[in-house]
């Protein structure tokens, strides 16, 4: 018997928190960034960017750093350093990076297969939640490792909730055998025979 293949699980943005050990005048800040930052009224922080890695930083009032955007741990503390780092030569000499903690981990996945997202849904309606009229991904939920999972019926698989990578993996290599029960046949076999009619057409 063939071994079971799991689709190779990509980790997507890694969303890191610090704190930098003071207090922000968010105007002074912005003006002082000389057009580096933006400000975000409706979440009342400052928003900035990088290229290398390329990510994006929130700083709040009181101090609180949030980085989105990196693909790895590594990433994420990098891009914090360099944040920290930016703020300091904005005349901040008191800024430090402090209570780093990494918050969540996105990671997604593709099974090449489209799903029967109804019969799936039926059949592990204990851990899932499925209403497409409100939202297109199916909701799994899992217990050990905790991972929210989002199963889109073309096949992409997104898993997030963690704030260790090794969950992720596992989590796919648990829902993967369970998808696989509900891959959509009919979908398979008009691929076939279109490919089929294209054959008989070029002869």
């Amino acid at each position: 018997m063939t071994p079971m293949v799991v689709p190779r699980l990509d980790i997507k943005n890694v969303v890191c928190s610090a704190n930098l050990g003071m207090r922000f005048d968010l105007t002074d800040l912005l003006i002082k960034s000389q057009k580096r930052a933006e400000l975000v009224p409706k979440k009342n922080c400052i928003l900035m960017k990088i290229p290398s890695p390329d990510t994006t930083a929130m700083l709040f009032s009181n101090g609180k750093l949030v980085v989105t955007g990196a693909n790895s741990e590594d990433q994420v503390k990098t891009a914090a350093r360099k944040f920290t780092q930016i703020i300091q030569k904005m005349d901040y000499p008191g800024v430090n990076l402090i209570d780093f903690k990494i918050r969540n981990i996105i990671g997604n996945c593709d099974v090449g297969f489209r799903i029967l997202m109804e019969k799936f849904a039926a059949a592990h309606a204990s851990r899932c939640i499925y209403e497409p009229e409100l939202y297109p991904a199916l909701i799994y939920r899992l217990a050990h490792p905790s991972v929210k999972i989002l199963v889109f019926v073309s096949g992409k698989v997104v898993f997030t909730g963690s704030k260790d990578p090794r969950d992720l993996h596992a989590a796919c290599e648990q829902i993967y055998p369970l998808l696989v029960q509900f891959e959509d046949k009919k979908q398979v076999d008009h691929q076939e025979l279109d490919a089929k009619a294209d054959t008989t057409e070029e002869d």
